[in-house]
C-alpha cells in the first residue's frame, strides 16, 4: 500500500490531528461542505 502513495510514506497521527485543528480554526471559517483528504495523494493517485 505504501508504494501507491505519492508521499511514499504512512501518514502520522499528529499529521491528521494538524488538517482537524486548522478546521476548528478562526482559517477555515468560510470552509463548508468540503471533503479534505489527508492522505499523502493516495487518492489522486
Amino acid at each position: 500500500m505504501v508504494r501507491d502513495i505519492p508521499k511514499g510514506r504512512l501518514g502520522e497521527p499528529y499529521e491528521i490531528a494538524h488538517a482537524v485543528m486548522w478546521l476548528c480554526s478562526p482559517y477555515a471559517t468560510f470552509v463548508d461542505g468540503a471533503a479534505i483528504s489527508v492522505d499523502g495523494g493516495f487518492t489522486i493517485h
